[in-house]
């Protein structure tokens, strides 16, 4: 018995192999697929790795520039096409690869837009793409272009693929502070991004509509114009803008309901009302960018109204710390709530609420307390009472629930009502009925009421 290790034949219609075969059996493969999945499903995966190492080398070494470049196999969608690769940094510098085309810009991407620069502006202040259309691309190594460069990566993406202009990218924002001549911090950390350029007017807007930290808009229009440097011991030590510009502040959309936006925006508006020149500082440097005399404010309101709404706001974000959450803050005010928020910040505080009153009810259903009662007051001009409890339902305001709340009333001088009527009720009174008083001012009608929290 002979053994034969291989055979194989070429230009035939079958390809005929037999590999380590000792009892003359033959397998036939029609192409060379079959012979792989043979080899794979004999275990000879080394072989296979070779058979494509070869394969790979030769068609990398028919690439129109070799040795300098390589043809190099990548997927695209779903078939393989061919890329062009430098073998090593040297054959990329000396013969560099570079492509050379066409393109239009479609014409919905110039919306409003009046020209090229204009369009480019916009693209690079909104970081938006810019869509365009490929007529053709030609590749170039070196000096030499590639006549025949069909079924590549590049002429298959010109043919198949969305094209796009990238932006440019913005320059990073520059970091301010809003505040008052006399230095006095209304806005702190805002970071500013150009929003607008007009050319022909010659107007840039920057604002801080990226800054996702900061619940306020804070928008700058000013004149490219008005521009001045600032010159010290004959040195140029920036730029401040004195003249036509305008600052705009305002809470942010979706953040109309945020107390601390709302604070931040009231005493905007109360500095605006007492100083009318405002600065803005750049904070790297701590110097003046610019100076603000041009101020969009809300008209026909009182300084003192507007102190009256920062304290009210400083309140609320006391509130918010101290039971740890955040107040959905309405359009419109209940006058319920108002005193709801008056009981949350004297709990806060530590303070009483004081007031005034003209009747106090009691229902006592108990013969010997009611006894105790009239005994005490009898006689008297009136007396100093106290009397205490828990609040019946949880205090619910501005989205928010408090619960466990202790109230204690302070009487400085009360006396019951109509007292003999209520000896008299006493006198048939049993175990457990239910008789109502009402307890008055006697000299004083001055109320105190202290709140706080039954942990």
């Amino acid at each position: 018995m002979s053994q034969t290790n291989k055979i194989s034949q070429k230009n035939a219609k079958y390809a005929v192999a037999v590999q380590s075969s000792d009892n003359n059996q033959f397998y036939f493969f029609n192409n060379e697929n079959d012979y792989i999945a043979h080899l794979m499903k004999g275990g000879k995966k080394g072989e296979v790795g070779e058979m494509m190492k070869t394969l790979q080398n030769t068609v990398g070494q028919a690439h129109p520039f070799f040795p300098h470049y390589v043809y190099k196999t990548v997927p695209y969608e779903n078939k393989i096409v061919f890329d062009h690769e430098p073998i090593n940094e040297q054959a990329a510098k000396e013969n560099p690869l570079m492509y050379k085309g066409q393109f239009k810009i479609k014409k919905e991407q110039f919306g409003d837009s009046q020209s090229l620069d204009e369009l480019f502006t916009k693209s690079m202040i909104n970081q938006q793409e810019i869509e365009v259309d490929v007529d053709f691309i030609e590749t170039w190594i070196g000096n030499t272009k590639l006549e025949d460069d069909e079924e590549t990566l590049i002429q298959e993406a010109a043919k198949t693929a969305r094209w796009f202009i990238a932006p440019e990218e913005l320059p990073p924002p520059m970091k301010i502070k809003v505040a008052t001549e006399d230095d006095t911090t209304i806005l702190d950390y805002i970071e500013l991004n150009i929003s607008d350029i007009d050319k022909k007017k010659r107007v840039s807007v920057l604002d801080n509509s990226r800054q996702t930290s900061c619940p306020i808009l804070v928008q700058i229009v000013l004149n490219q114009d008005t521009v001045r440097k600032n010159v010290e011991d004959g040195e140029v030590k920036g730029v401040v803008i004195v003249a036509k510009v305008l600052l705009n502040i305002s809470i942010k959309d979706g953040q109309k309901n945020n107390v601390q936006a709302k604070r931040h925006f009231f005493n905007y508006v109360l500095n605006t009302l007492k100083d009318k020149e405002i600065k803005i500082v750049e904070l790297n440097s701590g110097n003046e960018f610019i100076k603000v005399n041009n101020h969009n404010t809300q008209n026909g309101i009182s300084i003192e109204a507007v102190e009256h709404k920062v304290k009210f706001f400083d309140a609320l974000l006391k509130i918010e710390k101290y039971f740890n959450f955040k107040f959905d803050f309405p359009k419109e005010l209940d006058p319920y709530d108002l005193e709801k928020v008056n009981i949350l910040h004297a709990i806060v505080e530590g303070t009483s609420l004081h007031g005034t009153f003209e009747s106090y009810p009691l229902i006592c259903n108990s013969p010997s307390a009611l006894g105790g009662l009239i005994k005490s007051f009898e006689g008297t001009e009136g007396l100093k009472f106290m009397i205490g409890g828990m609040l019946n339902q949880p205090l619910e305001v501005f989205g928010q629930s408090v619960s466990n709340i202790k109230q204690e009333n302070r009487f400085d001088n009360v006396i019951i009502e109509n007292i003999e009527k209520i000896k008299q009720k006493h006198s048939c009174m049993d175990e457990g009925d239910a008789v109502r008083i009402n307890l008055i001012p006697g000299t004083d009608n001055k109320l105190e009421t202290i709140y706080t929290i039954d942990n």
